[in-house]
């Protein structure tokens, strides 16, 4: 809680002030809960559609609550594509197909959205 910038449990708030720290995000990008909660959010994106920007719209739907607006899902469905060309360059047979890797990436960078992390 303290890289949350959370108070001390001795006390009581009925408001936490907004804070958003580069501590919170190493936290929420390499964190094993984090990770795995991309990897099955990733999962249930793949799932809930057939197409990348169906699937990456259900996703943002499932974690923060509401449709995401045009522009986000633009940069997510980038994100998505540049990471599966990337992964496609420097993959190695055997290794998880590219789409899943980069739509892991993708609910990663969901979860670490701050509509996700706080609440208003």
């Amino acid at each position: 809680m303290l890289l949350f910038d959370g108070i001390a449990r001795e006390v009581c708030s009925a408001r936490r002030t907004r804070t958003n720290t580069p501590l919170q995000a190493l936290v929420t990008l390499n964190d094993s809960v984090y990770v795995d909660a991309a990897k099955h959010l990733a999962l249930r994106m793949k799932k809930s559609a057939p197409s990348v920007r169906e699937q990456i719209s259900n996703g943002y739907l499932m974690a923060i609550g509401r449709p995401v607006n045009p522009a986000k899902l633009e940069v997510l469905n980038t994100l998505y594509n540049k990471t599966s060309l990337t992964f496609v360059k420097t993959s190695n047979p055997g290794e998880k197909p590219e789409g899943d890797v980069a739509l892991e990436l993708v609910a990663s960078a969901i979860l670490n959205l701050d509509e996700f992390l706080t609440k208003d």
